[in-house]
Parts: structure tokens; C-alpha cells; sequence
């Protein structure tokens, strides 16, 4: 029988931080549109990993995270993970109700800065 040290077995534990987020300050550089495509490939594959998806499937950008798996307990957890890594207000009903898409939009959004692509490329 293995004995687990007290402070082991009762410290609390931090969020665990989401998976291949680039820092706020490089996503506040990018273009719009290059940071909700950053954005959304980041939550996939943060999804995909927390949800067990296998290798040869994905997680919707347009279906509703809920029809995908994504229960209030892992959209909370989400949530905290988002908020701390990135520093921006995550609305915990978009986690379940919306789409990877919508997601990605808002933390865009919250992000703010960045310049604007204009249908001619140019900002």
C-alpha cells in the first residue's frame, strides 16, 4: 500500500491550462480573421483531447459544443482554463450552447488590438 504524502492529497488544484494557446500579446498582433482560425484550431484540439476524440474524428466548428460532448462541468472547466490563459471574460453558456466557431469569435473579440484585413489584404 502506497501512502500519498497530506500536502499532496490536499492541495488544491489550479485549472489546467489549455494546450498549444499561443500568449495573449501574439494573438492580439495577428490579424482578425488569422486570430479566430488560431483560436478555433487551439480549442479543437484542447476538445479533442479532453473529450477523448479519436484520431480520426473531429469536433465540429459549426455544430453546438453540447451535441459534441461538452457538459456543463468540462464547459466550466473550459471557461476557467480560457479566462486564466488568455485573460478575457468567456460567457460559461457559450461553452455549451455555442459552436467552436462563436468560441473562437469571442475570445477574438475580447482580445481586442490587432489590425484589420481588409478584402484586398491590406489593413
Amino acid at each position: 500500500m502506497t501512502l500519498v504524502p497530506a500536502a499532496t492529497a490536499t492541495a488544491p488544484r489550479r485549472p489546467r491550462q489549455s494546450a498549444g494557446l499561443p500568449a495573449p500579446a501574439v494573438l492580439r498582433a495577428m490579424p482578425t480573421d488569422l486570430r479566430v482560425h488560431t483560436l478555433e484550431a487551439c480549442l479543437r484540439r484542447e476538445l479533442q483531447l479532453r473529450l477523448r476524440v479519436p484520431p480520426a474524428h473531429r469536433v465540429s466548428g459549426d455544430r453546438p459544443l453540447r451535441r459534441q460532448g461538452v457538459h456543463p462541468l468540462l464547459a466550466l472547466q473550459l471557461k476557467r482554463a480560457l479566462e486564466h490563459a488568455l485573460d478575457v471574460a468567456v460567457p460559461a453558456d457559450l461553452l455549451c450552447e455555442g459552436t467552436l466557431g462563436e468560441v473562437a469569435e469571442t475570445l477574438a473579440a475580447g482580445l481586442g488590438g490587432g489590425p484589420e484585413v481588409h478584402e484586398g489584404g491590406s489593413p
